[in-house]
């Protein structure tokens, strides 16, 4: 499994023929859903799904709230968490997980608070977790790192953050770190998650935005 970085919310984890992206964002480019029927992509809430539901074509999967999902050797499903616009109104983000090649992998969306204690029963043991980390109307840092110490998955990947080096340009992430008590890494281009290469203790993995 091989796990890229486009940006913003946006992450695409490639599991053998499938592509699955979650939360592309405006303006992001990207190749278009295969006409094999092997990509998928995911919406954590309405908003996001009203602007690019018609891109993706109709050969494309679209995941667009909570329930469970099968697709070919994938399954996914979205977990139903609250949100509050900036305008005070309250809304549901969806967060989702995928079970691929034994391996775990969970996109918050865009959570704005802690987990309760049944979002965290329905997410369930996380392998690696793609975590918002700061930013305007994204999760604090503070409740980012309580969130990851909740769910306590082997991997941690930020995303919503300015990509540079370990110590420059980093945004919120030497903060989050540092309430992790966890050793800043290196940005790498990409991750690859295998179920024999999980980390006995929980890291963090920087990956760098990439086309």
């Amino acid at each position: 499994m091989e796990i890229r970085w486009l940006g913003q919310s946006c992450l695409v984890v490639t599991s053998g023929p499938h592509d699955v992206y979650f939360e592309p964002f405006p303006g992001l480019t990207h190749p278009g859903a295969k006409e094999d029927g092997s990509t998928v992509v995911t919406f954590s809430h309405a908003g996001v799904m009203r602007q690019h539901r018609q891109e993706w074509g109709k050969n494309a999967h679209l995941l667009e709230g909570p329930g469970e999902y099968e697709i070919a050797a994938l399954a996914l499903r979205g977990i139903p968490t609250p949100i509050t616009g900036r305008d005070g109104s309250r809304g549901i983000n969806t967060v989702y997980v995928l079970e691929a090649e034994g391996v775990s992998v969970c996109h918050l969306g865009t959570l704005s608070g802690t987990l309760s204690t049944q979002a965290l029963q329905a997410i369930g043991n996380v392998d690696v977790l793609l975590v918002p980390a700061g930013g305007p109307g994204i999760l604090p840092v503070d409740a980012a790192a309580a969130v990851v110490r909740a769910v306590e998955p082997d991997i941690v990947v930020p995303m919503h953050y300015v990509a540079g080096s370990a110590n420059d340009g980093m945004g919120p992430i030497p903060q989050m770190i540092k309430e992790l008590g966890i050793t800043p890494p290196e940005p790498l281009p990409r991750l690859n998650v295998t179920r024999s290469n999980l980390p006995e203790e929980m890291k963090v993995v920087l990956l760098r935005p990439v086309p």
